[in-house]
Parts: C-alpha cells; sequence; structure tokens
C-alpha cells in the first residue's frame, strides 16, 4: 500500500519534491508514493532539519497614517531574523500592488547587530509612494521569498496596509492666459504711475535748484575781486568769511565769532584727504597774521592759488553734499 503527501511548507520550510530524495520515496508530479513506514521517516527527517517557524519575520509599516497630496509617503518592509546575515537570502520583491499612490523610488539595505541574547540581522525595503488624489489609498499585501544555504525556501507575506490622502499643503498658482494678461496691465499701470511721480519730483528739484541761489556765490565773488584790486586783507577776510559759512555747513557749529585759527581743528571735516587738510590748516594760521598785519602795498604772490583752493574746497562740498542727500 502507499500514501500520497502534498509536500509544501513544513513548519514554516518549503520542501521542494524535487529536491527531496530518499530510499523508497518516488516523486510523480509534485505527488510522492511511499510506503507507510517511509513516509514516517521522511516526515521525522523533514521536522528534524526545519528551523523554527519564528527565526525569521516580516513586517510592513508606513511613516504615517495620513499623507498631504502634495507630499510623500515612506513604506518600510523589514524581514529580521536571529543570527548572521547570511542565514538567509532574500529575493528582492516586485513593487508593492497600491491604490491611489505611485512607486516613485525605492532602494534596500541589510544590517545586523548583537545584543545578550545573540546575533540579530535585518533587511529593509524601503518605497516612497506620491499620492494621486485625495481619498483613500491602499498598498497591498507584499510577499517575500527566502531561501537558506541548506536549500530550503519560503514566503513571507505582510498585511495589506491603509493610508489616508488630504488637502495639499502648499496652495498652488494655477493661472490662465487671461490672469497673465491682467497681471501684466496691472504692472504696466503701476509702472506708468510710478514714471509719472518720478518726472514730476523730477522736475520740481530742478525748478528749485534753478531758482536757489549758491550759498558760497558772494563769498566768491567778493574774493574774486579782493584779489582784483590787490587788497590783501579784504581778499584773506572773504577767505575767512568763506571758510566760516563752509564749517558752519558741514559741522552745524557756530562760527559767525570764530577766528581763523579757532577754525583749525575742524579741518578735516572740509577735506577728504591728509595732504589738502594739512594745507588748510596752514592757510587758517596764516589768515589771522595777514589780518592783524600792518596793512601794506605788497603784491601777494599766493592769492591766485589761494582763490582757486577755496574754490574747489566750495565744489567738493557740494558734491558731497549732493551725495549725502542722494544716500539719504
Amino acid at each position: 500500500m502507499g500514501s500520497e503527501l502534498h509536500l509544501g511548507l513544513i513548519n514554516g520550510t518549503r520542501v521542494d519534491p524535487a529536491q527531496v530524495s530518499y530510499t523508497g520515496v518516488v516523486p510523480h508530479r509534485g505527488i510522492l508514493h511511499v510506503p507507510l513506514l517511509s513516509l514516517c521517516v521522511v516526515l521525522l527527517l523533514a521536522v528534524g532539519d526545519a528551523w523554527p517557524a519564528d527565526d525569521i519575520r516580516i513586517e510592513a509599516q508606513l511613516d504615517r497614517g495620513t499623507v498631504a497630496l502634495d507630499e510623500t509617503a515612506t513604506l518600510v518592509v523589514k524581514a529580521e531574523w536571529e543570527g548572521p546575515s547570511d542565514r538567509f537570502a532574500l529575493v528582492i520583491p516586485q513593487a508593492p500592488r497600491v491604490h491611489n499612490l505611485i512607486v516613485i523610488g525605492s532602494k534596500r539595505g541589510t544590517r545586523s547587530w548583537a545584543d545578550e541574547k545573540g546575533e540579530h540581522s535585518a533587511q529593509e525595503f524601503s518605497y516612497v509612494l506620491q499620492p494621486e488624489s485625495e481619498g483613500n489609498a491602499a498598498v497591498g499585501a507584499i510577499r517575500v521569498q527566502f531561501t537558506t544555504p541548506e536549500g530550503a525556501s519560503g514566503d513571507l507575506v505582510t498585511q495589506p496596509l491603509q493610508l489616508r490622502v488630504g488637502s495639499p499643503v502648499h496652495t498652488r498658482w494655477c493661472f490662465s492666459w487671461g490672469d497673465v494678461g491682467g497681471l501684466v496691465v496691472l504692472a504696466g499701470l503701476a509702472g506708468y504711475a510710478g514714471w509719472r511721480r518720478w518726472k514730476k519730483k523730477t522736475v520740481r528739484e530742478t525748478a528749485s535748484l534753478r531758482g536757489q541761489k549758491d550759498p558760497f556765490a558772494a563769498a566768491l565773488s567778493e574774493i574774486a575781486s579782493a584779489r582784483k584790486a590787490g587788497n590783501r586783507k579784504a581778499f584773506y577776510g572773504a577767505v575767512l568769511s568763506l571758510l566760516r559759512q563752509l564749517t558752519n555747513e558741514r559741522t552745524g557749529v557756530p562760527t559767525a565769532a570764530l577766528g581763523a585759527r579757532d577754525l583749525v581743528p575742524f579741518a578735516d571735516r572740509l577735506v577728504s584727504d591728509e595732504s589738502s587738510a594739512e594745507r588748510l590748516r596752514d592757510l587758517l594760521s596764516r589768515i589771522d597774521t595777514i589780518l592783524y598785519a600792518p596793512a601794506t602795498d605788497d603784491l601777494d604772490a599766493d592769492m591766485d592759488v589761494t582763490e582757486l583752493f577755496v574754490r574747489n574746497l566750495v565744489s567738493e562740498n557740494q558734491i558731497g553734499k549732493r551725495e549725502r542727500k542722494d544716500a539719504s
């Protein structure tokens, strides 16, 4: 007499009939015809060589239960077992079957560690999921095949998972051609209005400058007249008056009652370089001596050079004034 046995998973191990060869065992189309005694021997041998069913475990997890439409979720499938990493060889599973989701990326990794219970290993398969629309989404069961160095094989299957897809976190702007045209018109009108305001302001400032008298014009005219007349005291008196005016404008210090030597500490404020400052200090030191000395008819050859110097001071002050105004 004989008995038939469909071999499949025996205590967690898949046994392929084509790989089993024992005395008295004859495979035929996936069915074994064996004497009853031989069958018992085969079963005892198979159970004796099998590894415990819980030696390898598998789980699937989503990193979130709800995902926004414009974000992604991550699915992690992890198989874990006791022992070294080469105890089981996992076959890379196919991409998971999903509903209302798109698999846009994947990766895998293996790691091993040890603790007081012994050595452990795990292999992970990660998938990046992109929602398609708001509503419910799902991930189907994932089947992972494995083999052992001894030739045994088996299947690990995860549980299906659910995912909720919510509204987008970031609002996306969608413009039609009509919207674009309207924005262009509005931008043009705003630009034209700004140009009109700038034009009116420029015209007013130009008119104001044209009608404004140069505050140093009178002092420069007096200096030029005194130089042409050869009046030394009048010339340096006009120069002192102009330097008082410049110092007051640049520093805010009242200078009407100050002598030439009193203006020396402010020389650095009137010029932009040290050589000009030194020349101005020398001029201020000489002015008091000239003004309080007896009048003479001697010509002063320095008057031409001094007039040019103070004119440059005035020009530099006006340029600096305009730059300070523009900066403000």
